[in-house]
């Protein structure tokens, strides 16, 4: 089980996870929740700058085989966008509980610039490692987190207004959403790809079994200020091209939660000498 531990973590250096809030807008009829969706989707192109701040914990517990336990993680970050430039820089610090290893923590920064990715990991004695790759249409999906919480709203089998919260002195509503299955899977995708690649071809409608989301959303210019996520997936060896001894069942659950804030804010990304000269990441 050592391996896939590895693989996990792997794709949690990767990660780079999901969600809305302000007055309220004099209108003749309160909007549904269909409106209210709508009105994200379309204002979404209006959307050049913002700062995500997230947290997410990760628990993967194994049963049965040689090496059964459990791994804890939690990752706190703060993102700062420019949608319309392609720039991001991330600080994230990442804690984890490995059986066999104990405690860790460590330290990652990412910027993207110029089509390219950098990455920079820095370990308890290590100094910070740097590697960097190109940007492709992939990667900026799974960086761009809040176009993924759109994407919940405009695939929604169903959306629900459920009330109203002020988010950072905004007024909000409380959304409640149902996402398509395809919404579901290019989500746990984005954020687990590097794992589920390697893990083999897992078909993901047979794996997650519970998935959650909630979205606040600004009353007066319909962006998004919050989110809430939450999915759990099983798995039994032939889900991931193990062997029947190697375990009997494995969990992950996954709980996200980010807010986002200073929409049209100027963001400056500047690359460091020692991440522009680093080696070039190759799949």
């Amino acid at each position: 089980m050592k391996k896939i531990f590895t693989l996990l973590l792997t794709a949690l250096f990767l990660l780079t996870i999901g969600l809305t809030g302000c007055a309220n807008v004099p209108t003749t009829k309160a909007l549904t929740a269909n409106e209210v969706a709508a009105k994200v989707v379309s204002g979404y192109p209006n959307i050049t700058t913002m700062t995500l701040d997230m947290t997410m914990d990760m628990i993967l517990e194994v049963t049965g085989g040689q090496e059964p336990g459990k791994m804890t993680t939690n990752t706190e970050g703060v993102f700062l966008f420019d949608i319309a430039k392609k720039l991001i820089k991330a600080d994230m610090s990442l804690a984890m509980d490995v059986p066999g290893q104990g405690k860790n923590t460590m330290d990652i920064v990412t910027y993207v610039k110029d089509e390219w990715m950098y990455i920079g990991v820095n370990g308890v004695g290590t100094g910070t490692q740097w590697g960097k790759q190109k940007l492709t249409t992939d990667i900026w999906k799974a960086q761009n987190q809040l176009a993924q919480q759109v994407a919940f709203l405009e695939k929604a089998v169903k959306v629900t207004i459920t009330g109203s919260e002020t988010i950072n002195g905004a007024d909000c509503y409380v959304l409640e959403v149902v996402p398509d299955t395809k919404a579901i899977q290019d989500w746990i995708l984005s954020q687990q790809q590097e794992t589920l690649s390697q893990m083999g071809n897992v078909d993901l409608s047979k794996v997650i079994k519970t998935m959650s989301v909630k979205e606040w959303i600004n009353k007066k210019n319909f962006y998004p200020m919050k989110a809430d996520i939450s999915a759990t997936m099983g798995f039994v060896p032939a889900d991931v091209q193990a062997e029947a001894a190697d375990f009997n069942t494995m969990t992950m659950t996954m709980t996200a939660s980010a807010t986002y804030k200073d929409y049209g804010e100027t963001v400056v990304v500047d690359v460091p000498a020692e991440a522009l000269s680093a080696s070039e990441i190759t799949q």
